[in-house]
């Protein structure tokens, strides 16, 4: 009987331990159930991204990181992000992985290498009675979110992925993409009263007269065109169209006098508002779909403020997680765009605060007013020498030298750096880079792993290195028990 009391005694003791305390928690948070699931999609961002993102926040800014809060209270690994039959990945089958656990051909949405239909993880959660919401930067319609309600043979058929959209049975459709819901003809101001740089003149991108929004205002959804609509939406189902096509790049507000949309922080507080009531749980898919294009166009000041208005709403995530912790918080990219990173530079004065950078080179990042899209738009087709270092010197910190300004306007293409969408931004991709030590690898998408972390209830499964198949059986067993 002694031994027995004895023994009782010293499990007593490690439990009130702290390390008992702390054990019992983990213990608590595995058992625990996920109610809600929440996928996070900074779209493009590789390790590189991330490295800019946090030397610019805790070498130059000073200030924590929402994402760094996930990291430390949950779980983090690595996502091998390797497609069927090749080995750098491609966007839409990338997140085809990763909506439906299945691998598939290049440019397919949702249907295996067949074209067979497969389920999504939002198809399974509304089976199983939770709402859906979906909240991006970029097109609704756009492949990022398009994948997880929609079914195609090519992420082209984005017009088709809108029809079905409309169709779908989600409770929260928020981003851009207006001009894949209108007739043919029309244009976004026709039926939204948006800012300029929302794209209000953007024409209807469709070949036939499908009115999208009139049929989903039809099956019950309020409409919303700007942050002040959004805001008198209390409950129910809700379809947000905030631009004619994706949201203005966030460095581009910087010289914008306003803009009619809401910020991804915003959409992403909203969403949840209003699917929290459900008592089920709901599955939640927030996307940033700037951060690709601007790695694309080889930008670091416009991917860091795009990455900054991202961890914004991360923190909102982040936030209600800790106010409820049944949350399933999963944070994936399904591939790396431009291999981006500091490095370290020759100098043969052995200057070492020239060879190996410095914090304030974040500053100089930080003054830009304007994207490298931007700019080159500004600077035309065909400028001179002299257009081309006005149009830096006005809304950036640099000033271009004669030669690095020809070599803008005579940049040698070739299959690394192209003249990506007819524009030179390889070149000023490079010339920057020299100027900040930043270099890059490629306009186009690595075969680098990508991050991959999260918090909650069934998190442990993002640890170690996974491929993007397994983030979908991480969130299906969660939405199954």
């Amino acid at each position: 009987m002694k031994r027995f009391f004895f023994v009782c005694l010293c499990a007593v003791a490690v439990i009130l331990s702290p390390l008992g305390h702390a054990r019992s928690a983990a213990h608590a948070q595995e058992a625990q159930k996920a109610k809600n699931v929440i996928l996070v999609l900074p779209d493009g961002l590789g390790f590189g991204g991330l490295t800019l993102l946090i030397n610019y926040s805790y070498l130059y800014k000073k200030q924590p990181l929402a994402i760094n809060q996930l990291m430390e209270q949950g779980n983090t690994g690595y996502c091998l992000t390797t497609p069927m039959k090749y080995v750098v990945p491609e966007g839409s089958s990338g997140i085809t992985e990763i909506a439906t656990g299945v691998k598939t051909d290049l440019l397919r949405v949702s249907v295996d290498d067949k074209d067979n239909k497969l389920t999504t993880i939002a198809e399974l959660a509304k089976e199983k009675g939770r709402s859906v919401g979906i909240v991006t930067s970029h097109r609704v319609s756009h492949y990022t979110t398009g994948a997880f309600n929609a079914h195609v043979k090519t992420r082209a058929m984005e017009n088709d992925i809108a029809s079905q959209l409309a169709d779908a049975d989600v409770d929260v459709l928020l981003g851009g993409g207006i001009r894949n819901w209108i007739p043919k003809g029309k244009k976004a101001s026709d039926v939204a009263a948006l800012s300029e740089n929302c794209g209000a003149n953007e024409q209807s991108a469709r070949a036939d007269d499908a009115d999208l929004i009139a049929r989903a205002a039809a099956r019950g959804y309020q409409l919303a065109f700007t942050q002040a609509d959004l805001d008198k939406v209390a409950g129910g189902k809700v379809l947000g169209l905030f631009a004619g096509s994706s949201f203005p790049f966030v460095i581009d507000l910087r010289s914008a006098k306003e803009t009619s949309a809401p910020s991804l922080a915003q959409m992403t507080a909203k969403a949840i508002d209003l699917l929290k009531g459900n008592e089920k749980g709901f599955f939640l898919v927030v996307a940033e779909g700037g951060i690709d294009q601007l790695l694309h166009e080889n930008d670091p000041a416009g991917v860091l403020a795009q990455l900054v208005a991202f961890d914004e709403a991360v923190k909102v995530i982040a936030d209600f997680a800790a106010q409820a912790p049944d949350t399933l918080v999963v944070v994936a990219s399904s591939h790396d765009v431009g291999g981006v990173t500091f490095s370290a530079r020759e100098d043969k004065t052995l200057a070492i605060e020239n060879d190996f950078g410095s914090p304030q080179d974040f500053g100089k990042l930080d003054m830009q007013r304007k994207s490298s899209h931007a700019l080159l738009q500004e600077m035309g087709k065909d400028p001179s020498s002299l257009k081309i270092k006005q149009v830096i010197s006005d809304s950036t910190a640099y000033d271009l030298t004669n030669e690095e300004a020809m070599w803008i306007k005579v940049f040698p293409a070739d299959a690394f750096f192209p003249k990506y969408m007819g524009y030179p931004y390889g070149a000023l991709g490079k010339i920057i880079g020299k100027k900040t030590g930043i270099v890059w690898a490629s306009q186009y998408h690595t075969a680098l792993m990508t991050p991959l972390f999260g918090m909650g209830p069934g998190s442990d499964g993002l640890k170690g290195i996974k491929s993007t198949t397994d983030i979908f059986g991480v969130m299906k067993k969660a939405i199954e028990e």
